[in-house]
């Protein structure tokens, strides 16, 4: 058996856009990347390295998935707006480092929920933890009644991440 072990840790930012055509993604992602002065030009295969692009990919149950490019940061206001814009629910993920990860939730442009396993990560010199972590403690039965699914499943994900505060092998895929 062959495995792959990096030798650095996962750098992710995904955004997965419910009930929307992988076109009118792309040309809201266009948009927003033409508002915030962001060089961003059709290109295909192998014409950019993946770390420097974004894909955006077809439906799968319903939802349209844009991969960002590496060090992405901006996933939490493209979110909003792709949510807004579109009119539906977008989920934005970002896993710093194979460190942790954080979780957005956005219907019709207001955020529903934000998650995060470690909000350290999200301080800054003009706000402690005290301040982030609140806002970034998960909400499973807002997440449940959006989604239609069970409060108890995503509370039960949301402490066991907290608790552990590692990357949990993709877990966040399951929300």
């Amino acid at each position: 058996m062959l495995a792959y072990r990096p030798v650095m840790g996962l750098f992710l930012s995904a955004t997965a856009v419910r009930h929307a055509p992988a076109d009118d993604v792309a040309t809201v992602v266009e948009s927003w990347c033409s508002d915030h002065f962001v060089v961003c030009t059709e290109a295909t295969g192998r014409d950019v390295p993946s770390g420097k692009r974004v894909d955006v990919h077809a439906p799968v149950d319903g939802w349209t998935t844009v991969l960002w490019p590496t060090y992405f940061q901006s996933y939490v206001e493209v979110a909003e707006h792709l949510s807004a814009t579109l009119g539906t629910t977008v989920s934005a993920v970002d896993v710093y480092d194979s460190d942790c990860w954080q979780r957005v939730l956005v219907d019709r442009g207001e955020v529903v929920d934000r998650y995060a396993t470690d909000p350290r990560y999200l301080t800054s010199s003009l706000e402690s933890i005290e301040d982030v972590a609140p806002r970034w403690r998960g909400n499973p039965d807002a997440v449940a009644a959006l989604l239609g699914c069970d409060a108890r499943n995503v509370a039960r994900h949301y402490r066991r991440n907290r608790r552990d505060r590692t990357f949990d092998d993709w877990g966040f895929v399951a929300l």
